[in-house]
């Protein structure tokens, strides 16, 4: 994270690394934060040879990991194919509907995720958002 905000800083227009740098920074202490409560909840639980059985660890549950771990590449995938206007907008349609909301209610949501998008930046920032292979091929941009 501080890779990141060190990057975004040398940017040059605050209007570029804004975004970066908030997120980085926030991510970078909520992450100290949450280590900080694992370093001070190992301190304060029992040793592991005096735990009741069936307080083990659980394992790592794999399809549930490969399923999530299938979200986030798709996603970044979708914003590599898209563009960051329309992918977040599709994948949050797509979403929803897995998760069961009925199609009104998502593709409103999604409908305003993607105005929001637009609006917040490149209406209000001024920022050219990439547009996607899939722009650059049919409008050759």
């Amino acid at each position: 994270m501080l890779l990141v905000i060190g990057t975004a800083l040398n940017w040059g227009r605050w209007h570029a690394y804004l975004i970066p740098v908030i997120t980085a920074g926030l991510a970078f202490v909520l992450g100290i934060i949450q280590l900080l409560r694992e370093i001070l909840a190992k301190e304060k639980s029992e040793p592991s040879a005096a735990r009741e059985p069936g307080q083990e660890d659980k394992p790592i549950d794999l399809p549930q990991f490969g399923v999530a771990l299938s979200w986030v590449v798709g996603f970044s995938l979708s914003c590599y194919i898209l563009g960051f206007l329309i992918a977040p907008a599709l994948v949050t349609l797509i979403y929803l509907r897995r998760r069961g909301r009925i199609w009104r209610t998502a593709v409103v949501f999604a409908v305003v995720l993607g105005g929001l998008n637009y609006a917040m930046f490149e209406i209000g920032f001024q920022l050219y958002l990439y547009r996607g292979l899939l722009w650059e091929w049919i409008f050759g941009a």
